[in-house]
C-alpha cells in the first residue's frame, strides 16, 4: 500500500465534510434567513401554542 492510497480515504472524508459544511451553510442562508420562512415559522409556532393553551382550557 502506497502513501497516496493511505491518504486517499482521509482526503475523501475531508472532501465530504467540506461539502457537508457548505450544504449546512446553504441551508441556513436559504431557509433560516428568509423573511417568508421566518414569518411562516412564527405563524406555525403561534398556532401550536394556541392549540396547547386551548387543550388546557377546553379539551373537547
Amino acid at each position: 500500500m502506497t502513501i497516496s492510497q493511505q491518504t486517499q480515504p482521509q482526503g475523501a472524508v475531508a472532501s465530504f465534510l467540506a461539502e457537508l459544511n457548505e450544504l449546512r451553510w446553504d441551508d441556513h442562508r436559504y431557509y433560516h434567513q428568509s423573511r417568508i420562512n421566518q414569518s411562516l415559522h412564527f405563524l406555525s409556532s403561534i398556532s401550536f401554542m394556541t392549540a396547547y393553551i386551548m387543550l388546557f382550557i377546553n379539551p373537547g
